[in-house]
């Protein structure tokens, strides 16, 4: 039974980054790509407009944290995630701009690694979308896989 629809978007877009509730259930945060969040009454459906009262959700610094930047565009926010999941396996941003695919269980299932990156330190940015696997390189370069 579907009890509530909570219609949450930012910079044109609807997909929720982060979920968390408070120690009741009374409350959920949802929180975008671009740190924005939003405070929703479970009960009424409601959005709480003040979130000043909700000590419990996490401050714009915390969010920042979390790799979650509001003032960058849509394509610097995706070089920020260095880690991407669908079901149970998670790319994630590895050693000289490589990436690692990992199963559940942290065991590595394959390497991407991608020798014309210069920059020992670059981290490859993953994105999974629509059944694709998109990374970049320290060059620009954005390279998109199919998934299997």
């Amino acid at each position: 039974k579907k009890l509530h629809a909570f219609p949450f978007s930012e910079d044109g877009g609807t997909t929720v980054w982060r979920v968390a509730f408070n120690e009741n259930g009374e409350y959920v945060l949802l929180i975008g790509f671009t740190g924005k969040r939003q405070v929703w009454d479970t009960k009424s459906g409601d959005q709480e407009k003040v979130l000043a009262q909700h000590r419990w959700i996490p401050t714009p610094g915390e969010v920042r944290a979390m790799g979650l930047v509001s003032d960058n565009s849509t394509v610097d926010r995706f070089y920020q995630q260095t880690e991407a999941s669908e079901g149970d396996v998670t790319a994630r941003a590895a050693a000289n701009g490589s990436v690692e695919f990992v199963d559940a269980d942290g065991q590595v299932l394959q390497t991407l690694a991608f020798p014309e990156n210069k920059d020992r330190h670059h981290r490859a940015p993953c994105l999974i979308l629509g059944g694709r696997f998109y990374t970049g390189t320290d060059d620009g370069r954005v390279l998109v896989y199919e998934l299997r």
